[in-house]
């Protein structure tokens, strides 16, 4: 079912009022998520505000964006509960010695000025093995289970 919603810069948009989530482990994923690469600054605050005013429920960042403050602050400005909105944010991949993982996760958590996130991900890159895969699910698996900063864990594509 679509309905109008806010407009952003004076273009109105029709949303999707109830969206379909995926269901896995335990997660309820919001199918459609809302990208937040190439926001930056006020105009990174004000797109998350309105995107989760609208509708989405799922927000997409990374530390390498340069952006979890400005997502952070722009769902504190939606007003919508944490727990209403699934969160992504990626670690780097130079981010997996022991120790650095953890101090990497602890600071995209201090940047986005949040208990947890939803989902936390390593990009796949071809230079990186597949020992360091294991790594990164191990940590993570730990993480997510010691501390409530994760839910999931996974190597993106």
């Amino acid at each position: 079912m679509l309905r109008p919603a806010c407009g952003i810069g004076g273009i109105f948009v029709e949303v999707i009022a109830s969206m379909d989530v995926i269901e896995t482990l335990g997660a309820r994923i919001p199918i459609l998520g809302f990208g937040t690469m190439t926001l930056k600054e006020d105009q990174c605050v004000q797109l998350v505000e309105a995107s989760l005013k609208m509708g989405y429920h799922h927000l997409d960042t990374a530390q390498m964006y340069g952006n979890e403050r400005e997502v952070g602050s722009g769902m504190r400005g939606s007003r919508l509960k944490r727990e209403d909105i699934f969160l992504t944010t990626k670690v780097w991949f130079t981010q997996l010695a022991s120790g650095d993982f953890e101090r990497s996760v602890d600071e995209s958590l201090k940047r986005l000025a949040l208990p947890w996130v939803d989902l936390l991900m390593r990009p796949r890159w071809r230079c990186v093995s597949s020992s360091s895969n294991r790594s990164f699910r191990s940590r993570a698996r730990q993480s997510a289970s010691g501390l409530p900063k994760t839910s999931a864990a996974s190597i993106s594509s």
